[in-house]
Formats: structure tokens, sequence, C-alpha cells
């Protein structure tokens, strides 16, 4: 008996690694390094979602070259590699990526027939709004107006927990092709099928994704309404800082000074007033409105001292080279470091690192590696796993920006393998290296991330600057690279082994 089971081990076990020669597909030209090792490590990913993934990175940068024929190619085998993921959400959000691209490449026809193959849901009505904004910008209004069309008549087959978000995305796709009144009508739509959501939080945060959407649409009066009529005090003042910061990021500062005239009261809408406040002065200072800029953060209730010290920071940081306004500067960010040396470790951390960021912007790398040095005293002292992400990886991306990559390595290196933080921190490492000509410095760090996704997206964001130089991969390169395709084939026949030994017992 034990004879025979280990026959059928040994058996089973040549059979997966027999049927797991890579299903290859065969593009016309040889591709651009690092493509060829990014391709490789996708075949040899570990499911069929980060599969597809890579090959939509690979994809989207072959598009970006130029490469149509390649890129089509490479997503009708994306397509069937796609349509195999069991779980219907991560299903469809690939598809909708597929079908993103098959837009781009001017397969409408394509794009259009992957949509419809996809469930009605938030992820299909997103894949539709891509597509749509794709089609917009090429000028294809009708035609995406024929693909909202459709959508539109699939509305009533989405599940009713999911179809005030399933009409909002589709407002914000009509909105794209310049039908604000359907776009209007259908955020109407969705604020009234909100009532039918059980869930207190759940129905709060639908109308909060509702009420920023009538921002983009342009009707401010109704967003405040939308607002109003949130329960959830966290998320009520969320709500109001989102349309403060949306006002911001389109450059009208003035509508958000409005937005902190609405957030009045007590409990948590103070913190989320602190938070708009502190984003309204450091975009002021970013418009070199100084004077107003300085005027705000002397309307700070010291009882939310993290946004008053980031926010005085990185004003000061901003307005530091300005003559007229050196001596505001100086003081804020005297004021600020005496706030930051009685927060708590995670807040001091974050609170340096933010302002000095502010100064590599200016090239003031003498302050800001001052801070730099102060942040990583006070993250030395986290013992929360989340907060060490948080704030490590945001050290080791300041340090890169500054161009100081060893120290951002070193930093990043105190983060666990395979987590986003320290993942995030190598790609951005790694990326600016390969910007400097450093390959091989560049591909070292493509070596350290732990994530097979993260290493192709590294892979993919270096192949354009390998492209821009006009530098092909010297024998220490190849070395590296071929590693990389190698350490992928172990983990691929390490997934197919922990497959059939999850079958066998």
């Amino acid at each position: 008996m034990k004879r025979h089971s280990l026959w059928l081990i040994l058996v089973t076990v040549l059979c997966l690694l027999g049927c797991s020669a890579e299903n290859r597909v065969e593009l016309d030209d040889e591709l651009p390094p690092p493509l060829t090792t990014a391709m490789t490590l996708a075949y040899r990913a570990g499911s069929d979602y980060d599969r597809v993934e890579g090959f939509l990175l690979v994809s989207g940068v072959l598009l970006d070259g130029g490469r149509v024929r390649q890129a089509t190619t490479l997503l009708h085998h994306a397509q069937g590699v796609a349509e195999k993921i069991e779980i219907a959400e991560i299903r469809a959000r690939r598809l909708s990526g597929i079908a993103q691209q098959y837009a781009q490449v001017g397969e409408i026809d394509l794009a259009r027939a992957t949509l419809e193959s996809i469930d009605p849901s938030p992820a299909y009505m997103r894949g539709v709004g891509d597509v749509v904004e794709v089609l917009a910008k090429a000028g294809e209004i009708e035609v995406g107006r024929q693909v909202l069309d459709d959508a539109l008549s699939r509305i009533g087959e989405v599940h009713e927990q999911s179809r005030p978000d399933a009409l909002r995305i589709l407002a914000a796709a009509y909105r794209q092709v310049g039908d604000a009144k359907t776009a209007s009508s259908l955020l109407d739509r969705a604020i009234a099928a909100t009532v039918g959501i059980e869930m207190l939080d759940v129905r709060a945060w639908a109308r909060f994704w509702i009420a920023s959407e009538y921002v983009h649409l342009g009707d401010l009066g109704q967003s405040l309404a939308v607002a109003k009529g949130i329960e959830d005090d966290n998320v009520h003042g969320n709500t109001l800082y989102e349309i403060g910061r949306l006002h911001l990021a389109s450059g009208d500062p003035d509508l958000a000074l409005d937005t902190l005239g609405h957030m009045t009261g007590e409990g948590r809408i103070q913190y989320w007033h602190a938070y708009l406040l502190a984003e309204t002065a450091i975009r002021l200072a970013e418009l070199e409105d100084y004077f107003q800029a300085f005027a705000l953060l002397k309307q700070f209730d010291m009882a939310y001292d993290w946004h008053a010290a980031r926010a005085m920071g990185q004003v000061a940081a901003i307005a530091w080279n300005e003559p007229a306004f050196r001596a505001q500067a100086v003081l804020a960010l005297n004021d600020a470091s005496a706030i930051v040396r009685n927060l708590a470790p995670n807040s001091q951390a974050l609170a340096y690192a933010a302002i000095a960021k502010r100064f590599v912007e200016i090239e003031d790398h003498a302050q800001a590696a001052k801070l730099l040095d102060k942040a990583f005293e006070s993250a030395a002292r986290l013992t929360k796993r989340t907060e060490r992400n948080t704030v490590y990886q945001l050290l080791a991306t300041t340090h890169a920006d500054m161009g100081d990559y060893s120290r951002a390595l070193a930093v990043a290196s105190e983060l666990k393998p395979g987590a986003s933080g320290h993942s995030r921190a190598l790609l951005r490492t790694a990326t600016l290296q390969a910007g400097s000509g450093d390959f091989v410095a560049a591909l070292k760090s493509v070596q350290r991330i732990d994530s097979t996704v993260y290493r192709i997206r590294a892979l993919t964001r270096l192949a354009p600057y390998y492209a821009e130089w006009e530098h092909a991969p010297d024998q220490e390169e190849a070395a590296i690279l071929r590693g990389l395709e190698r350490s992928a084939l172990y983990r691929h026949w390490g997934f197919r082994l922990l497959y059939l030994l999850d079958l066998l017992f």
C-alpha cells in the first residue's frame, strides 16, 4: 500500500510538472529587455489572476511603445486565462482591464464583446467606464454612448445592494461623453436606491461616493445635501472633507473654504475639519498664495496637532525659498517642530517624513536629511507592524527621491519581505535607479522584491528606460534577469507541489 502511494505521488508529480510547461503565446518580434523576463514571470505566476495582471502590465508597455500587434496578440492570450478565474469579482476586474486595452488598440468590437461576457456588477460598470474613457479621448463619443446604453440596459440585473454603486459609476461614464443630463438622472436614481441598503456603514459609503460624483458634475448644492443625509458621523465628516479635497484638486480653494464653513459641530466632524484646513493651507501655498496660507495656519485647534504640525511644516517648506516669506516660514517650521515633539511616535515619524518630502521637492536635501533622521528615530520606537509598514515605506521612498538609494534600501530592509510597503519602496527605488541610468543597481533592487506581481511591475517600469537609453543588458544584468526567471520557475513548481499535497492529504 505504501509503495502504491509513493508511485501515485511520483506519477502525479511528473504529470503536473509535464503539464506545467508554459503555454506561451508566440509574438511576432522579440520583446525589448527586460520585458522578456517580465513575460516569463507572468507565465510562472502562482495564480491565473496574477498571471493576467502580469500580461496586462506587459501589454500596457507594448502599447505605449507602439507595438500594437504584439499587445493585441498578448491580450487574446490574457483573455483566455482570465475567463478561467473562478472568483467572479476578480474575473470581472481582469476582463475589464483587457477590454480597456482592446479599446486602446482600436479593437472596439472585441472590447464590447469582452464587457458583455462579464456579469452585471459594479466591477462590470467600472470596466464600461474605463472603455468609454478611452473612446472619449479618441473622439469616439457616439460609440461610447452605445457602450453606455448597452450597460444601462443591464442595470436591472445588478444586485439590489450593489445597484447604487453601479448607477454612480455609470453616471461618471456618461459625464465623460458630455451627457450631464443622463449623469444627473442616474445619480438621483442612485441616491434613491441607497434607501434599500440594509447596513448603515455600506449605505453611508455609497452616499459618500455619490456626493463625490455630484462634485465632478458641478452640482455642489446636491453634493452637500447628500453629505448632510449621511447618518454615520465619521463618514459624514469624511464626505465633506472629500468634497473640499476635490475642489482643491480642481484648483478652486475658495470652494474648499466654503466647504469648511459647513463642517460645524462636535465629534469626528472636527477631525475632518482640521484635515481639510491643513490640505487647504498646503494647496494655497502650492498656488503661491502664501499670505492666505499662513493666515489659515492660525486657525488650527491644537487638539488636532497632527494636522497642524503637518500643515505648518509643509507650508513652511513650500515658501522656504521665497525671500518675502522666509521669516514666516522659519517661524512656522519651528512651531511645527515644537508640536511634533509632543506627538506619539507614529505621528511624529509621519509628520517629519511629510515635511521632509516637501524639502526634497525644493531640493533642500540638507534640511530634508535632518528631518528624515528625526523620523527614523521615531520610527525605531514603533511596535505595530501596520504602523511600521506605512512609516518605513514613506521613509524609504523619500530617501529614494533624494537619490540616496543605499539608505532607501536599508530602510526598506526593515520591512517584512512580501509586505506591500516593502514591495512599493523597492519598486520606487528601482524605477529611479533605472531613470538615472544605473541598470545593474535597478535590477538588484528588483531582486529584493518578494512579490512576483511587483517584480513584473518593476520590470515593466524599467523597460522604457532601456529603450530611452538604448541600453542592452550587459553580462551582469543578463545574469540577474536569468536568476529572476529561475526563481519564478522554482515558485511555479512549488505552487503545483502544494496543490498536489492538498489533493492527496
